[in-house]
């Protein structure tokens, strides 16, 4: 068939003249001949590997145009050079843009993020190679068309041959250069991210390492050696964060493998991601199993040591009550009295501080099976051993003070003296009764009237006292409040919400400071009039009520004061408010007036120009009722307090300013009137 264009009858006839010279059968040595001829076996495949799973995706190399067939509107019809040379143009402007877009990728980042970034952006100009590629195989096969057909002269089939040398080289060289690139990210790329796992393997064996001497050593054995543990722990922790940065890196890896050693080079990828991942994990988890341990210690630690510290100065102080009550030289019988009344008071209180040593003994329990050191244990049990040992002295001090005071008693007075000692020492007196609670202690017999009495004084006179320091301490504090520099000047603009708020936390809590108040009066009226009766001085409790009352009122005074206050400088700022807002209507008219020009000699344009004018005057004159208001808020404000020295003078110096701009305008409107 020697035409470029065979017919459909030209091409049935050599179709079957072709099957007629073809072997009719065919064997199977001739199929494995065809199964056994080479094909293309490179291909190469990007894996995206995550520390769980992975996930697969084909890349596409690109072909050179002569290895693909392509199908394109200039080939379906016939073609012309003029064409060829439009479709020719295209291709190489698109291939200059695409060559410097390559070269704008610039060079390879040494950082591994940036370098993922760079791969998959080259991925894409890749795909955009692809999906181009057909346009550069149509222009060749075009201008070998048109050469084949010979309709062009000898000069524009060599220019013709000459541009298709041309654009098939520099399509070449572009590809080339492409996947050099593509070889070049890859290989960097991988070379960081298995710098990144041998530094994260490096890391964790340091870790597991640290973990294993931190879990080694003892807790304690003292509270500040538990405190200095604590510390240690967050700044492991503090490791743990900075080093997340580099797990979220590896999280999502990626990874280009040959097809002939994929699946091993990925199985074996994965599993050291597995290994280290299970690593990353189990450290984690070490790390707040051992922060939530650490803090629970520390917090029965210190509830520990602080009912420690109060048994302890409680102690303390009831020894020295103890060892300064006289037991001899009584000058009368007052004075002997005075010092069973003081017997008496130490034997209550020991009778209500007696639970105390079971408590610590539960507490110091509750540590130790959370610490599990057998240091800390004998460290805590001597502790509570001493504390025995210093409650049985106490009690038989006690004992040997009463027995004294008995032997000091008159003839006359032996046998009131007699009943009031032994009801003064009848107390629990060994140190199996202070540590073992019964679940049914019989309690001792009650007390005569006398002693009952004095106890109550006791105790009203505790209340009293709590009572009085939490008031004045409530209003110390509230007084720095209100007292604040704050308060000494006005502003004419701010924000007084956060100094709002304090005084209205400290007028919320009030009420409940004047329920406490009207109890404490109460209270020193009752401790009062047992004093009188009892025929003591009550002068200091009565001076002690009168000066709270009367600081009480003058902090509700104060108070009130820091209210009006507040709500005075809210008034001002609202006041001033609204002036700014006046005052910056007047001075965009008075920037309109400015801007104004000379009235035209065209009568249209003036007109435009009055009607423009007479806007201005309306929304000027629309002003007024806003400023006789802002006149009068102003007034109330100067009746209502004191008022500040610039809330006269910005008003005075507004209304002649908008006075004197008002004036212009409607001189303007005048002056295009006429």
């Amino acid at each position: 068939i020697a035409t470029a264009y065979p017919d459909k009858k030209s091409i049935l006839m050599y179709v079957t003249s072709l099957f007629q010279v073809l072997p009719q059968q065919v064997t199977i040595e001739a199929i494995q001949e065809v199964e056994t001829l080479p094909r293309q076996s490179k291909v190469t495949r990007e894996e995206h590997i995550q520390l769980r799973h992975q996930q697969r995706f084909s890349e596409q190399y690109l072909d050179t145009p002569e290895d693909r067939s392509f199908g394109s509107s200039l080939m379906e019809v016939e073609v012309d050079l003029d064409s060829y040379q439009t479709a020719l143009e295209e291709v190489l402007t698109w291939l200059l843009s695409t060559e410097d877009a390559l070269q704008a990728q610039g060079d390879v980042s040494s950082d591994v993020e940036e370098v993922k970034e760079q791969f998959h952006t080259h991925e894409g100009f890749m795909m955009e190679l692809t999906a181009h590629q057909g346009r550069v195989g149509n222009v060749l096969q075009v201008g070998s068309q048109l050469i084949t057909v010979g309709k062009l002269s000898d000069d524009e089939e060599n220019e013709i041959q000459e541009q298709m040398n041309l654009l098939n080289s520099r399509w070449e060289s572009l590809r080339v250069a492409s996947m050099e690139k593509q070889s070049n990210l890859h290989k960097i790329l991988m070379d960081l991210q298995n710098q990144q796992l041998t530094q994260l393997s490096n890391w964790l064996a340091k870790t597991e390492e640290r973990t294993k001497k931190i879990e080694s050593e003892p807790l304690g054995p003292d509270l500040e050696d538990l405190k200095h543990q604590v510390e240690e722990h967050k700044a492991l922790q503090e490791d743990l964060e900075q080093e997340q940065v580099r797990v979220n890196s590896l999280t999502h890896m990626v990874v280009v493998v040959d097809e002939s050693g994929g699946d091993k080079a990925t199985a074996a990828l994965e599993e050291q991601l597995q290994d280290l991942g299970d690593r990353w994990a189990a450290i984690c988890r070490w790390t707040e199993d051992r922060w939530v341990l650490l803090q629970d210690i520390l917090r029965k630690w210190q509830q520990f040591a602080e009912e420690q510290c109060l048994f302890d100065s409680w102690l303390t102080e009831k020894e020295d009550a103890v060892s300064r009550i006289h037991t001899t030289g009584f000058k009368d019988q007052n004075e002997m009295l005075a010092s069973l009344r003081k017997l008496a008071i130490l034997k209550g209180d020991l009778e209500m501080k007696r639970q105390t040593m079971g408590k610590l003994s539960s507490l110091m329990q509750d540590l130790l099976s959370a610490v599990k050191n057998k240091a800390v244990a004998q460290k805590l049990d001597g502790r509570l051993e001493n504390f025995a040992q210093r409650w049985d002295r106490l009690v038989q001090k006690l004992e040997s003070n009463s027995k004294q005071i008995s032997q000091a008693v008159t003839a006359t007075q032996t046998s009131l003296t007699q009943t009031t000692v032994m009801e003064t020492v009848t107390m629990v007196t060994t140190r199996e009764q202070i540590l073992v609670k019964h679940a049914k202690e019989e309690l001792p017999p009650p007390p005569p009237h006398k002693k009952r009495q004095i106890l109550v004084d006791s105790e009203i006179r505790k209340r009293f006292d709590v009572d009085t320091t939490e008031l004045h301490s409530w209003m110390t504090r509230s007084e720095a409040v209100l007292q604040s520099p704050e308060f000494a000047i006005y502003r004419k603009e701010g924000n007084l919400s956060d100094l709002r708020e304090r005084v209205n936390a400290i007028e919320r809590e009030k009420s409940e400071k004047y329920r406490k108040l009207q109890d404490t009066s109460r209270s020193a009226e009752a401790l009062v009039e047992q004093m009188v009766n009892e025929g003591l001085n009550a002068d200091n409790i009565k001076q002690a009520s009168e000066q709270l009352n009367s600081r009480w009122i003058e902090f509700c005074h104060l108070l009130s004061e820091r209210l009006a206050w507040l709500e005075y400088q809210n008034n001002i700022i609202a006041f001033y408010s609204q002036l700014q807002q006046l005052e910056q209507t007047a001075i965009t008219a008075e920037n309109w007036l400015k801007a104004q020009p000379t009235p035209a000699a065209d009568p249209a344009t003036v007109k435009i120009q009055l009607e423009k004018c007479k806007d201005e005057v309306s929304r000027l004159s629309a002003l007024q009722p806003k400023i006789v208001q802002l006149k009068l808020q102003s007034k109330a404000l100067k009746e209502k307090e004191q008022g500040p020295m610039f809330l006269d003078a910005d008003l005075v110096a507004f209304t002649n300013h908008f006075k004197q701009v008002f004036a212009d305008v409607q001189a303007r409107e005048k002056q295009l009137q006429t």
